[in-house]
Order: C-alpha cells, then sequence, then structure tokens
C-alpha cells in the first residue's frame, strides 16, 4: 500500500458519468480517492442514491487498485482470497500522497477525512 510522501501512480479510470478521467485532470488540487472495482453503473447509482456531488471513479480490471496497493490477500470464515482492502488516500496539489486510511470503516471514515483535510 502506497505511503505519506509517495508520488501517485498514474490512473485513467472512468467516471459514474462515463468519462474517462486521468491523475493528471486533477493536477494542482487535493483529491480524495477510494478505489472501488464497481460497474459505472453500479456508481452511478450508488451517486444518485447518496446524493454525491463529486465524480466516482470504477477500476474493474483493478490496474489502479493494484497500483495503488489494495488488492491484498484477505480472510473470512476460514478462506483466504485476493480482495479489495477498502483504503482512502488524499493526494496533494503536487500528485504525492498526503494521508492514507488503511481498512476504512463507513462510520466515522468522513468525519476523520473532513477533520484531516479542515486543518491543513
Amino acid at each position: 500500500m502506497l505511503k505519506v510522501g509517495a508520488k501517485a501512480p498514474a490512473f485513467r479510470l472512468l467516471s459514474d458519468e462515463g468519462k474517462q478521467l486521468t491523475l493528471k485532470d486533477f493536477t494542482g488540487q487535493r483529491v480524495l480517492l477510494f478505489l472501488s472495482a464497481d460497474p459505472v453503473k453500479a456508481q452511478a447509482s450508488f451517486k444518485a442514491k447518496q446524493n454525491l456531488n463529486f465524480p466516482l471513479l470504477s477500476d474493474p480490471t483493478h490496474k489502479a487498485i493494484q497500483k495503488f496497493g489494495v488488492w491484498q490477500r484477505k480472510q473470512f470464515m476460514g478462506r483466504t482470497f485476493m480482495g479489495i482492502v477498502r483504503s482512502s488516500f488524499l493526494i496533494g496539489k503536487t500528485g504525492k500522497v498526503e494521508e492514507v486510511w488503511p481498512l476504512v470503516k463507513a462510520k466515522g471514515h468522513a468525519s476523520e477525512v473532513l477533520r484531516v483535510i479542515s486543518k491543513s
């Protein structure tokens, strides 16, 4: 998994609106990245249901997921398998990772992200 200070790897992913977005599209901006392999249609449905106002990116091929190091061995009920370790990355204006949240749980994550963003 990427560490704070690492250069964020380049990616090209489809958004929930069907547009190709790359890391370069966010140059000069801080970006919170949460990688998902869910299809674009599922992303669009989730965005509408949650009334979100930012793009959701889909990585069904796992290329970016692997580059960010969140495709890992997992265990559940005695079974071992490969899967996505739910993690978030705050990428700074210069393209470097400013913060990493590994093993994200939905409860409390948004407030933790807002706390970190607001103090910097």
